[in-house]
């Protein structure tokens, strides 16, 4: 099917990270995706997927955050310059003066799970994540394949996970399809049909009558070959592979179309494409307005099929690294418990303070154990206070450590990169990140030490000095007061927020992060992050700022979080291209 990949991005016009032309939207094209796609000279396949390779990562203000107050001088008389954040961060909530604007829309590739979730939904098929291209992140958070273009090795797999794909449902065609296998109108129906909801909601006429004409042709000699080609077509298309939309354009902004949109939700809360009754509620008004698209949005929040999206989203956010192959069952319970805990406060009353005090989980009688608790006959766990939250479990500790030490590091930097929305630069390749502890030594002291180099100071500050919060926590998860002479620490204005609290122990870092207006509104940041798959410039300030409001409204309920970002403005429009301009 190269051949007809060649031909699909042949009709896409130049858009480059350059100066280059981009056209207007050409009917006859795949999906209609001119002035969104590239290839490269001579290499077809290559598809630049945002505005010049950093759509979604720079700010709207010149594309780097401006630090807070006295962050550009460090210890030691260094100066640091700040990190290029995914987005402008919770400042970009006062910027507010264009109720209508929306930020660049990049094109997005599928995620790994993204595919594998479609073709699930859509054929019933189960893919191997492993063996599709790997995933590129959003400012060390999210996983949002928008930076490069396609390479030779990525589409080489695309291409045979879509053969293999296509020739199994092939197989078994008439079965899928409902269809008698000498029916060709009602299997052209099927395949068509299942276009649409794989090219995330939308079909436009000219793939139709593609899709039609390759299997009329090809059925002429064989039948379940026309319907293998069609299938691989459908799969190997940029209109599935990669998020594609345009809207109704007026001004700087454009409408989204109902079947646009509805592929927009199913991305956000399925990960995956829409399934019949959003497509129907596309094509009969129920996603014209808020109302309509919260109905939406609340079933599908609450189908099963949110739950491994929910779980995803918690992995993500707090950087969380599974045992992997192998793994004992204590293991296996462990890294399941967070992405569980999430999925029932979404799915369920929880809020954002939840997140971080709960103290009641749900495992196994061995996890149970592991936290010095037992498993009640409703499957609930409950917790010491040593456990409250997210952030205090064990496969938080694990997954943020430094050789056989909590690294207060590694746990400080992804608190302030996930939840105050400021991310910490990487350490430039002459300094010596080797840790070795002296007898007696705690890792608080070994990493006390290893930040007074000058070179290091000024970031170390504001990471370590939140991690020393944990050190009560090893790197194996377990809780031990012995780790650490004491828990007390601080969280120092940063690079581009200027969020500060001290704090005495563990309990009073966790208060900080959970009653503070800042961590707040970043999670309600990384949340539409997560949706959009970019990052948030203040271009979407006015959205944001509505965001917030019904999310304080609500009692910081994360469900409504949710379900508010699925109704924004930002979920429903998009900016507009013009001829002239970079991609977005």
């Amino acid at each position: 099917m190269r051949g007809h990949w060649a031909v699909l991005l042949a009709s896409f016009s130049a858009c480059s990270g350059g100066p280059s032309p981009v056209s207007g939207r050409d009917p006859s094209a795949s999906g209609g995706a001119a002035g969104t796609a590239t290839t490269s000279a001579g290499a077809a396949g290559t598809l630049q997927a945002s505005n010049g390779g950093t759509a979604g990562v720079a700010s709207g203000s010149g594309g780097v955050a401006t630090p807070g107050a006295g962050a550009p001088s460090g210890s030691g008389g260094m100066t640091t310059p700040p990190p290029p954040p995914p987005g402008s961060g919770v400042s970009a909530l006062t910027k507010c003066t264009d109720p209508t604007a929306v930020g660049p829309t990049p094109v997005r590739r599928l995620s790994r799970l993204e595919y594998s979730n479609a073709v699930r939904d859509l054929f019933a098929v189960d893919v191997n994540q492993g063996d599709l291209p790997s995933d590129e992140l959003l400012g060390g958070v999210f996983v949002v394949n928008t930076k490069t273009r396609m390479t030779t090795d990525q589409f080489t797999r695309y291409d045979t996970v879509g053969q293999t794909v296509a020739t199994a449902v092939a197989a078994k065609i008439a079965a899928a399809s409902a269809c008698a296998a000498t029916d060709a109108t009602c299997i052209k129906g099927y395949l068509t049909t299942k276009a649409r909801q794989a090219f995330h909601g939308v079909l436009e006429a000219a793939d139709k009558k593609r899709i039609e004409d390759l299997y009329a042709t090809v059925a002429v000699d064989d039948a379940t070959l026309a319907a293998s080609a069609a299938l691989q077509f459908i799969l190997e298309s940029p209109r599935f592979l990669f998020t594609v939309e345009f809207g109704a354009p007026s001004g700087n902004t454009a409408q989204l179309s109902p079947s646009e949109l509805a592929g927009r939700l199913a991305g956000f809360l399925w990960r995956s494409v829409p399934d019949a009754d959003l497509i129907t509620a596309a094509d009969n008004g129920g996603l014209a307005d808020a109302a309509g698209v919260k109905t939406q949005a609340t079933r599908m929040l609450q189908s099963s099929k949110a739950q491994p999206v929910l779980k995803e989203f918690i992995k993500q956010w707090l950087g969380l690294v599974p045992a992997g192959a192998g793994a004992s069952t204590l293991d296996q319970s462990i890294d399941a418990e967070s992405g569980e805990v999430f999925a029932a406060l979404v799915q369920g009353t929880g809020t954002y303070a939840d997140l971080l005090k709960s103290v009641t989980t749900r495992g196994s009688a061995e996890l149970a154990q592991f936290y010095g608790s037992s498993l009640a006959s409703d499957g609930s766990i409950a917790l010491t206070p040593a456990r409250q939250g997210l952030l205090l479990r064990a496969a938080f500790m694990r997954s943020h450590i430094k050789g056989t030490l909590g690294s207060p590091t590694q746990r400080g930097k992804q608190v302030r990169l996930a939840l105050l929305c400021d991310p910490v630069p990487a350490p430039s390749s002459n300094v010596n990140m080797t840790i070795d502890p002296s007898s007696g030594q705690t890792a608080n002291d070994v990493f006390s030490q290893h930040a007074k180099d000058p070179a290091c100071a000024y970031c170390h500050s504001r990471m370590d000095s939140i991690g020393f919060g944990f050190g009560a926590y090893g790197p194996d998860g377990v809780y031990n007061p012995a780790l650490t002479q004491s828990s007390a620490g601080s969280i120092a204005a940063g690079f581009t927020n200027m969020f500060t609290a001290d704090f005495q122990d563990t309990a009073g870092l966790i208060d900080a992060l959970a009653s503070g207006t800042v961590p707040q509104q970043c999670f309600e940041i990384q949340t539409l992050r997560f949706a959009l798959g970019r990052g948030e410039t203040e271009a979407d300030a006015c959205a944001l700022a509505d965001i917030w409001t019904a999310f304080k409204a609500s009692n910081l309920s994360i469900q409504s979080l949710f379900i508010q970002i699925a109704t924004s403005s930002t979920m429903r429009t998009r900016n507009t291209v013009k001829a002239g301009e970079n991609c977005q």
